[in-house]
């Protein structure tokens, strides 16, 4: 309840990790499977309960939440063109009632791709990157939201320290 503060009025840029994989229609609940009870009992199932990442109630209200708590920026989770996670950003985040207050950014996570991991000496995990990276800023750079650093779009890279060949 009550006024979602502007995240982009804040001194600082505080960010946070935002996975949009959950809910049944995901994977047949891949999220969601299994025993959620750490060892002491206690329960890591969300306050909100077991949602979905395409509601975008539960949605407006992750926003608001990390409004409120001084979070300004999601770096969400991007597993490659058309899919859930795209979806979940472009259709939920980004459309949210409170994304003009918020910054978002991608993590790009190349694993989706099957690839053990990438080895940029050969030519295919190149070319992959190189279609990967024009169709995230075809899809959205454009977006007034996004995050960018001294004018640059902002792309994370997930455990980037497993690439190997030609990285630079």
């Amino acid at each position: 309840s009550g006024s979602v503060p502007d995240g982009k009025a804040f001194d600082n840029l505080v960010g946070a990790y935002y996975y949009g994989w959950y809910g049944p229609d995901y994977n047949g609940g891949f999220h969601w499977e299994g025993d959620l009870d750490t060892a002491d009992g206690r329960s890591h199932t969300p306050v909100l309960g077991e949602y979905s990442s395409h509601d975008q109630a539960v949605v407006d209200q992750h926003i608001a939440w990390a409004l409120t708590h001084g979070i300004n920026w999601f770096n969400c989770t991007w597993w490659g063109p058309d899919g859930f996670e795209e979806e979940t950003i472009l259709d939920y985040l980004l459309d949210s009632q409170h994304a003009d207050k918020m910054h978002f950014s991608l993590l790009y996570e190349p694993k989706w791709r099957d690839w053990d991991w990438p080895d940029f000496s050969k030519s295919g995990p190149r070319e992959a990157l190189r279609e990967d990276l024009q169709h995230i800023e075809e899809t959205f750079f454009d977006d007034p939201n996004w995050l960018e650093i001294d004018g640059r779009p902002v792309v994370y890279f997930w455990i980037n320290r497993q690439f190997t060949g030609d990285v630079t």
